[in-house]
């Protein structure tokens, strides 16, 4: 029996009932982009290169987000809670909403675990 992944001890102190079989294997079950894949797998095991992540690396860079400029650029802040990414996360939420998920609710885990979400995107737009 082998060590529990660093990830899913990270990630589990945030959200709970994580199917981590899931977030192993469905990337491989669906035609996504390697670009998706690579993107996913980063944020999974936190090591997309943010600017909180590059200052590990080089000591003289400015932390603060690239967009809203107020708060240290981290994947959370990046993919989720700075004020111009939600407004996208907003608009994807409306847009499945509006194309017949009228029961779509778009949360933190299907951001961070982009599986879900891609996948319902795929369904979607493949009709």
């Amino acid at each position: 029996m082998g060590s529990t992944p660093p990830a899913t001890v990270y990630w589990s102190n945030f959200l709970s009932n994580i199917d981590w079989r899931k977030v192993w294997t469905l990337p491989q079950k669906f035609l996504l982009t390697n670009k998706v894949k690579e993107v996913s797998f980063k944020l999974i095991h936190r090591f997309h290169p943010v600017k909180q992540y590059l200052k590990k690396l080089k000591s003289d860079i400015d932390v603060k987000c690239s967009f809203c400029e107020q708060h240290p650029e981290t994947c959370t802040h990046l993919f989720w809670s700075c004020q111009f990414t939600y407004g996208l996360w907003k608009d994807v939420n409306r847009l499945m909403v509006n194309k017949s998920f009228s029961d779509f609710i778009l949360y933190f885990r299907n951001i961070i675990f982009v599986m879900i979400l891609v996948i319902k995107m795929v369904m979607l737009f493949s009709c």
